[in-house]
């Protein structure tokens, strides 16, 4: 008798939450339609916690569905986390630039139109960053990348000031030292090719950043205090965030995914060193008299400043004027994060390209040489701003965003409206219900024939003529495109607003840009001069490139090529 009262509560229960959720997808249908948006159906969809179980498991069984150049399966899709790099515009092809995903949870409503695209992240007060989305990026604290309001005002306010020319001509010095240590090892065969990359762009963070400029590996080498150099435990948290978010400390110690823990512990141990170490600085007047460019130093010289003059509130924005610990701690991992992993993925994808597209290659070495011909002195940036010195480079600093174009290393950026709001299209006028999760699909973006004619071609010179848009590399240039390409047309990039996003739009925009700009240049310039990029014997270069395109390497943060590739640097 126990046992069928047992089995009919169970079944009970089973109906109740099937007619919960069935009700929950009438209602959110109905609020679907009303939109008159084209809209589809899932049964959960990305941003849900169920979809960190779903995700591992959908990848991997439908690999072979990727592989054959058909994306995702339909029914499977929008249950996979950052499905959008394996799909390119293939959803939006099916349902139109901006269209809605109902689940019983709720309703996602994604964007691959430019002008929608800028109207969301223009108007920042009208579509906020989702916070359990934001938790990503949170796990030492709130930061800039994550906050909201008056305390990404804050954040902003004291972050802002460092990225400046002092700052980018440090970067240009410091990548090309780095980028020189590392050509030396690679051409010995001492190192291997992309964990040297990652070392270098780590090493550039930190010297520039943080105000080191000791030659202590960036702590590759493990310090006796250690388990992990900083470049492991930071790579370890960003491949385990999922775990450290989701899994209580204590039980994360003694799971499966104890190396989650490991990672996690040592990382926040390295961070607190660094700031003591540049609290020390502090004390010892070193950050103030020789650094205007040490973010961490000019974030804790703030806090210090205002803690000192007892104002921690501006009464008139009602906004903070210091960040606590937590929040310094925060802004710490965002900005390692921000400043390595994406420069480094996108150096590595850059690095395999110019290994398969030789005569790419050729273009960029004949730009740097001619740069360099001259018997002056051009390792400094010193007899110009850095940003003069660019302009040197168009073909390089095209081929850069071309990279960054076809292999968005930034994922999709994803927005929540909090009340009703208006969306502006291309063709009209939308609105959108409170609570719709918008996520800005940067690769359908990329990947537009509206925009990017025969988007699948890498080739720079689109980004080298007045008007990108126009420009199709599957034919010849116009004459006109052939005279502003000899006339080292300037303004790069000329796209136009909400077509190209990795580096955002609006008020948000990544403030690292030119960063990452001056180091993606600087270490070219450094590397390739006087040697070439080639790919292994073994290698081939057709898979290579096939599964270069079509899949990722599974980081929940930024796109990762999917394997190692066997690149050789040799001398030209």
């Amino acid at each position: 008798m126990v046992i069928i009262l047992s089995a009919t509560t169970v079944g009970t229960s089973i109906l109740i939450i099937v007619a919960v959720l069935i009700i929950r997808l009438v209602r959110n249908t109905y609020k679907a339609r009303r939109t008159g948006l084209p809209y589809t159906f899932t049964l959960l969809h990305e941003l849900e916690t169920w979809a960190y179980i779903t995700d591992p498991v959908l990848r991997r069984f439908c690999r072979s569905h990727v592989l054959s150049g058909r994306g995702w399966p339909r029914w499977a899709r929008f249950m996979i986390k950052d499905w959008h790099y394996e799909d390119k515009y293939r959803a939006h092809a099916e349902h139109g630039p901006v269209f809605l995903v109902v689940s019983p949870s709720g309703i996602v409503c994604y964007v691959a139109d430019a002008t929608a695209a800028n109207n969301v992240l223009t108007r920042r007060k009208a579509f906020i960053k989702p916070p359990e989305k934001m938790k990503m990026l949170e796990p030492f604290g709130p930061n800039i990348g994550s906050s909201e309001g008056e305390l990404w005002r804050t954040h902003s306010r004291i972050a802002t000031p460092t990225f400046n020319e002092s700052t980018l001509n440090s970067v240009w010095l410091e990548t090309q030292k780095q980028a020189e240590s590392l050509k030396s090892s690679w051409l010995r065969g001492e190192i291997e090719v992309f964990e040297g990359i990652r070392t270098s762009t780590m090493k550039t963070m930190r010297n520039v950043s943080f105000g080191s400029d000791t030659d202590d590996e960036t702590r590759q080498v493990r310090p006796s205090a250690h388990k992990l150099s900083l470049l492991e435990a930071l790579n370890g948290v960003v491949m385990h965030l999922p775990h450290i978010l989701l899994v209580p400390t204590l039980i994360l110690r003694h799971s499966p995914w104890k190396v989650a823990y490991t990672a996690y512990t040592e990382m926040d141990t390295y961070m607190d060193e660094l700031l003591y170490e540049t609290s020390q600085d502090i004390d010892r007047g070193l950050v103030e008299t020789s650094s205007s460019h040490n973010l961490l130093g000019a974030i804790l010289r703030h806090s210090r400043k205002t803690e000192a003059e007892g104002i921690d509130l501006d009464e008139k924005l009602g906004a903070k004027l210091s960040l606590s610990n937590e929040e310094i701690k925060g802004n710490l991992f965002i900005f390692l994060l921000a400043g390595y992993d994406t420069t480094a993925n996108t150096i590595i994808y850059s690095s395999i390209i110019l290994a398969l597209y030789p005569d790419i290659q050729d273009k960029i070495v004949a730009e740097i040489d001619s740069y360099y011909e001259t018997p002056l002195e051009k390792d400094s940036p010193a007899s110009e701003s850095v940003s003069q010195l660019l302009g040197n480079f168009p073909y390089l600093l095209s081929f850069m965003y071309e990279m960054l174009r076809v292999f968005p290393v930034i994922r999709p950026i994803a927005r929540r409206t909090t009340t009703a709001q208006k969306l502006i299209v291309a063709d009209g006028d939308v609105i959108l219900p409170a609570g719709t999760d918008v996520i800005v699909n940067n690769t359908a973006l990329h990947f537009s024939e509206l925009d990017w004619p025969s988007p699948e071609i890498i080739d720079p010179q689109r980004w080298m003529v007045p008007d990108p848009h126009s420009f199709d590399p599957s034919v010849q240039p116009s004459e006109y495109e052939e005279s502003k390409m000899r006339e080292r047309f300037s303004i790069i990039p000329a796209n136009r607003k909400g077509t190209f996003m990795t580096f955002g739009e609006g008020p948000r925009a990544c403030l690292g840009r030119n960063f990452a700009k001056v180091e993606f240049v600087a270490f070219f310039c450094s590397l390739l001069r006087g040697c070439r990029l080639r790919l292994g014997d073994d290698v081939n270069a057709e898979q290579v490139e096939k599964e270069l395109r079509l899949l990722s390497g599974g980081s929940p943060v930024t796109l990762v090529p999917p394997d190692l590739v066997d690149v050789k640097l040799v001398p030209a």
